[in-house]
């Protein structure tokens, strides 16, 4: 029997599903709602959606609910709460919440975790204090008969109604409970456009998984927005949230965007083009608990002919602050990118908090980067003259110490604990190029305003920094853009710039990477042609190891996501908990039919 959408929704009086609940917690200032599900046809045609499914699955996710075509397949977005049970269990207990809105879900799953029904009901739980969630086939002309969703993808196989996933290459053997595993892989939403630019990704660890930043850019128009996309550490790719970033005919961005996350909120950076009298520009836009877009500030100045950053713009500087660190070229020199500086400054909520300074003594450059933990400080620049990376890390700006590297396309950086870590295709540390002094003082005017603030740790990954890329448009050698690499260095280097270890890294073709560290361990991704690589290297707090302990290669795909297009490029890693989070872009310029990237999510528990 077929009943109404209409009817179905308003079923009060349906047979409950499963035993009523209370959401509350210990707080006492924390809501509580009683959570009923329903079962409206049972009443109606006799048929119970809890006897024909094997298990039920439980969400409380951030800002509301999913379309009924993306619960269908069974992507509940970015979850506050998430768990999988039995189909005949009682409704599991669920810890308080913050006084938001959010979308209170049931996913009915058979034995093979194809979705049976679902449903889903909105709430703002600062005004209700009961929610009725009714399962049904919402969304077709049977609302009582199962959906035939897809079950899990091959090699997947369901596992007690959650899809597990083993990578193709068969995983890293011997890192006990970090094996970097396969948990699920998916693909980024689809291209503004259908010939679109694409720049970052950035990456960070956030409330209930991940969060994930990149701009788009119509090639045409110049018109730019930046996406902000939650993942949930079960593997649930949220609704994009997109912020509007101008643009102009003629004006692309050759930059990345950065998004950051430290505790419950963030900072997105992006450069802004110049496209009229009023220069280029930057835009800073907060980032809540709940993954929305928020207050947007930032300027344009007139005498910028450039201001861009790097996927490692910001990091966090205590008490909601951040230091955010970006390139600019003068109007009046912008012939010459040998005038080209890096400053950084200090940004509470989405605005400016006093004046800037100049970083790397002022030397021309074609991008910087920055991390941060409570203990360590370090700012890694590509300087055009001498033509060398800088690493300048210390406690605070005032003891930073100089370390020299090699030229390089490309390069990343990462803080944990009191240690900064780079990653750079032209090998380890170097002597001072000649006349450069070395003298390890302080970078710029005394550092970037608010520098010794204490940073706010954010998890077990307290910073981490993506490829290099994009410093400029038009300089080249930067953002995997210059060239390839047969091999890579990973330098790292304690509060006091002292050595703790230099470890090889083989590779053929790389043109991109990025690092972060995980409790003990040290996690690398590097890019090539059509296929991703990950490195753990053992010992990120103490002995650092002197290889990779374990090492995974996607080559061709990864999980059932494609990497046919993929330059290598445009790769982005963070950690937290016991997930490590790939994000990837295909290439900078798509071409038609060409998808936007991907992500992944690998299982590396201490």
């Amino acid at each position: 029997m077929s009943v109404s959408p209409r009817r179905l929704r308003v079923a009060s009086a349906a047979a409950l599903l499963l035993p009523g609940a209370l959401l509350g917690g210990s707080c006492a200032e924390a809501p509580t709602v009683e959570i009923t599900v329903l079962d409206p046809c049972w009443k109606e045609t006799g048929f119970s959606f809890r006897d024909d499914s094997a298990y039920a699955e439980y969400a409380v996710i951030r800002g509301g609910c999913p379309s009924d075509e993306r619960l269908a397949e069974g992507d509940l977005g970015a979850t506050a709460f998430r768990a999988v049970v039995p189909a005949s269990a009682a409704l599991p207990s669920i810890d308080s919440l913050p006084r938001a809105k959010y979308g209170f879900a049931v996913v009915m799953r058979d034995d093979q975790c194809r979705v049976r029904a679902f449903g889903c009901t909105a709430a703002d739980v600062e005004s209700v204090t009961r929610v009725k969630i009714a399962v049904a086939a919402w969304g077709t002309d049977s609302l009582c008969t199962p959906l035939e969703g897809a079950g899990c993808v091959a090699p997947a196989r369901c596992d007690e109604g959650r899809c597990t996933e083993k990578p193709r290459d068969g995983g890293a053997e011997g890192g006990g409970g970090c094996d970097l595993s396969l948990v699920a892989s998916g693909a980024l939403p689809a291209p503004l456009v259908p010939v679109e630019r694409v720049s970052g990704p950035s990456v960070a660890a956030a409330p209930g998984g991940f969060v994930i930043g990149y701009r788009e850019q119509n090639g045409g128009t110049g018109q730019a927005r930046a996406r902000v996309v939650p993942l949930s550490a079960d593997g649930a790719l949220g609704d994009p949230a997109d912020v509007d970033l101008a643009g102009c005919t003629g004006a692309l961005n050759a930059d990345a965007p950065t998004l950051a996350f430290s505790g419950e909120a963030g900072l997105l950076v992006s450069g802004v083009s110049r496209c009229d009298a009023s220069g280029a520009g930057v835009a800073f836009v907060a980032v809540d608990s709940s993954l929305a877009p928020g207050a947007r500030g930032g300027a344009n100045n007139p005498f910028f002919h450039e201001l861009t950053t790097t996927r490692l713009a910001a990091a966090p500087a205590g008490s909601g602050k951040w230091e955010v660190v970006f390139r600019i070229l003068d109007e009046s020199t912008a012939s010459d990118p040998d005038t080209s500086r890096i400053e950084a400054a200090t940004v509470a909520g989405a605005g400016f908090e006093g004046g800037t300074s100049v970083l790397l003594d002022g030397a021309p450059a074609d991008w910087a980067m920055i991390a941060r933990t409570t203990s360590v400080r370090a700012v890694l620049g590509s300087l055009r003259r001498p033509a060398a990376l800088l690493l300048e890390v210390g406690a605070t700006a005032a003891a930073a110490q100089e370390v020299w590297f090699a030229s390089a396309p490309w390069a990343s950086l990462a803080a944990w604990s009191n240690r900064a870590a780079v990653l750079s295709p032209s090998g380890g540390s170097t002597a001072p190029p000649g006349g450069t002094g070395g003298t390890g003082g302080a970078s710029g005017a005394g550092g970037a305003a608010g520098a010794d603030a204490g940073a706010s740790d954010s998890g077990a990954t307290d910073a981490a920094a993506e490829t290099g890329a994009g410093g400029t448009g038009g300089s080249g050698g930067t953002g995997g853009s210059g060239g390839s690499s047969s091999g890579l260095t990973l330098t790292v280097r304690d509060a006091n710039a002292a050595a703790v270890g230099q470890i090889p890294l083989l590779g053929t073709g790389v043109v991109g990477g990025a690092v972060t560290a995980l409790g003990d361990y040290v996690l690398v991704v590097v890019g090539s042609s059509g296929k991703l690589t990950v490195h753990r290297v053992d010992g990120a707090t103490g002995t650092l190891g002197a290889a990779p302990a374990a090492s995974v290669d996607y080559s061709g795909t990864v999980g059932e996501e494609s990497l046919a297009a993929f330059d290598g490029s445009q790769v982005a890693v963070a950690a937290d908990g016991d997930r490590v989070a790939l994000v990837w872009l295909t290439r900078q310029t798509l071409a038609s039919g060409n998808p936007t990237g991907g992500w992944a999510l690998l299982q590396c528990a201490e």
